[in-house]
């Protein structure tokens, strides 16, 4: 009985993995000036006084924040709105992701610019920023020459291949740093409810004024989150979820059926 037992366990165990795995990861330390590393590319939409963009630099030359070791992906510019592009990345289905990485800005002339806003974006590889994506990360940095840690969900892109734009911008600050670029995978779906989930569409995608569920399963309650993980004021009614309300951008809705969660991202237009 013992035997079987530990067969069920060891079979049970098999089908769904908890592990993080590193899918990607960059520090920067193999770049140098506006060689970037890798498949990294660096653009700018601005013309700001004594514009740079977006550069390899080693602490010395960003006046050493604290928090950071080796090189860092740096812009030194001002009024500028620079783009940094990393290399595809594969977030195969099944999975949760992860996206860390460390950021700062500087004191500059021994004055500190307050207005530092930068935004993180998950963008197709072959459709660079249009002004028109929706972030899955923004804030403005308010603390100087500390770096600070930041935690980003990319769990809605799973199944698709991206590129991070990290973009800096709406500033009159000289510098915006990030270092230490990673993404993990979180953890596999047990094989159970990867089945379940695949029971479960949503369509139009492309939406304009409802989205329609299609499930094998009962659908008990539906939730949908812009980009930023706002819970958004949507209805149910039957199969279908009226979309009229919100503001064209991209959304995430989650259909809970039968205790399976099954998400989607989608676009309203």
């Amino acid at each position: 009985m013992k035997k079987i037992l530990l067969f069920g366990m060891l079979a049970l165990a098999s089908l769904e993995v908890n592990a993080q795995t590193t899918i990607f990861n960059e520090t920067f330390e193999s770049g140098s000036g506006i060689s970037m590393p890798g498949d990294w590319i660096r653009t700018s939409m601005g013309t700001g006084s004594g514009n740079l963009g977006w550069r390899v630099y080693s602490l010395s030359q960003v006046a050493n924040p604290t928090g950071f070791t080796g090189k860092v992906a740096a812009t030194q510019a001002l009024s500028a709105d620079n783009l940094l592009y990393s290399p595809t990345i594969s977030l195969p289905a099944g999975s949760s992701y992860s996206l860390t990485f460390k950021v700062a800005s500087n004191t500059q002339d021994g004055a500190y610019e307050s207005d530092n806003n930068y935004a993180v974006y998950a963008v197709a590889p072959t459709s660079p920023y249009n002004g028109t994506q929706t972030p899955v990360f923004q804030e403005l940095l308010t603390v100087p020459n500390v770096a600070q840690s930041k935690t980003v969900d990319l769990s809605a892109f799973a199944g698709q291949d991206i590129r991070l734009l990290f973009r800096h911008y709406n500033t009159s600050a000289r510098s915006l740093i990030i270092d230490d670029v990673k993404v993990t995978q979180m953890s596999t779906l047990a094989t159970s409810e990867v089945s379940a989930k695949n029971q479960v569409s949503v369509y139009p995608n492309p939406a304009t004024d409802y989205l329609m569920i299609k499930s094998e399963g009962k659908i008990n309650s539906i939730e949908t989150f812009d980009m930023m993980g706002r819970r958004m004021d949507t209805m149910l009614d039957g199969n279908k979820v009226n979309v009229k309300n919100l503001t064209p951008g991209a959304y995430i809705i989650t259909v809970d059926t039968k205790g399976n969660k099954f998400s989607q991202k989608f676009i309203k237009k």
